[in-house]
């Protein structure tokens, strides 16, 4: 490292650091209510049936803003993408911790989702073009362990900051952090620069057909198996969400700048990757979900113990990623990959098992 690019290489750590600590924060707000859930059900009158939509809400505004984070990046850079959409995740956190109604805190969580959703495929995708060679790698254990740990942590997080404080604290710790990261971010991130023709040149007309069909996709799921699959509006909404599907795969096939580049599904290697990383999310979140539900409702555990359990994961997670890395290098990485979904599935395999006279420290 010589004197002239040391600094710059210190400011490129700097600014990814802080896009790493918005990541987390964007993925500890899926699950940082999930061990305060009975209180935030009572301070706000909220009916049983629709709580879970403080968690749903976030979610289904989540994976409409992922898609569009290649087209909002190309138009206003990495950086004023990341910026502002920090800034607008802390505004709504405000707004949630403000919340004196159901509706209100589901609106807010909305916004906050949808902001939270552009800063976790702008940190990984800082990754790659960000660093190269070993720094790379050290650049991937970061972000790996920030996205793993969030979901574990949340529970515990909240769990603490609503046992000691109140459960609208859960929103304002957003706020110091969220001001930090921002400037932090401003000052150091310098990745490309803004190209505002580009708002105008993709497919824009594709955006409302994939966020129907995101967030039909996302609600159905949420409330079909409570009020039946053969419900007439369950029905109704699936019809919805195939028809905006349908013109959304459309577009992005035919447009000559489309919304999303399904032409990368060409590559085998990232095909898969797309695959395995679908069902690593569909178990971490769905464990980190349904476990503090099942611990809270009912095992009627308060939200400090619900955080007390979560935080074995936590604790292991933070633990095996360095090993992950060491072993990245001298282990083929397919053999590495099955034996950690191995282990995944032996700990659902073991949850799996819990009944509602299961104790504090198991059967």
């Amino acid at each position: 490292m010589t004197p002239a690019n040391g600094p710059l290489k210190i400011l490129r750590w700097v600014g990814f650091i802080a896009m790493s600590v918005g990541m987390f924060m964007a993925i500890l707000d899926v699950q940082i209510v999930a061990s305060s859930l009975p209180e935030i059900q009572v301070g706000l009158a909220i009916p049983l049936d629709r709580l879970s939509w403080v968690q749903t809400a976030y979610l289904m505004a989540e994976i409409v803003a992922i898609p569009l984070t290649g087209w909002l990046t190309r138009a206003v850079s990495t950086r004023g993408a990341f910026v502002g959409c920090v800034v607008g995740f802390t505004l709504a956190s405000v707004a949630c911790a403000a919340a004196s109604s159901f509706e209100w805190l589901v609106a807010a969580r909305v916004v906050q989702g949808f902001s939270g959703g552009f800063l976790i495929p702008l940190a990984f995708s800082a990754v790659f073009v960000m660093f190269d060679g070993s720094a790379r790698v050290r650049a991937t254990m970061i972000a790996g362990i920030m996205a793993m740990l969030a979901p574990t942590l949340g529970p515990t997080v909240g769990g603490f900051i609503t046992a000691h404080f109140s459960w609208r604290w859960l929103f304002l710790i957003n706020l110091p952090a969220g001001i930090v990261v921002a400037l932090i971010a401003g000052m150091a991130v310098r990745v490309d620069r803004a190209n505002w023709r580009y708002f105008g040149a993709v497919d824009l007309a594709a955006v409302p057909l994939l966020a129907v069909f995101l967030a039909v996709l996302q609600g159905v799921l949420s409330e079909a198996p409570r009020r039946g699959w053969d419900d007439p509006t369950m029905l109704g909404l699936m019809a919805v969400g195939a028809i905006c599907g349908a013109g959304t795969l459309r577009r992005c096939m035919r447009h000559k700048t489309p919304l999303v580049d399904l032409r990368a599904f060409n590559d085998r290697n990232f095909a898969l990757a797309c695959w395995y990383s679908f069902v690593l999310g569909v178990g971490l979140y769905g464990a980190t979900y349904l476990l503090p539900l099942f611990l809270g409702l009912v095992r009627a555990h308060g939200s400090l113990e619900i955080g007390e359990i979560m935080i074995v994961t936590g604790a292991a997670q933070l633990l095996t990623a360095p090993i992950a890395t060491l072993f990245e290098r001298r282990v083929d990485a397919r053999l590495l990959i099955a034996a950690g979904y191995a282990l995944l599935a032996v700990g659902f395999l073991g949850n799996g098992g819990e009944t509602p006279e299961t104790a504090f420290f198991g059967a």
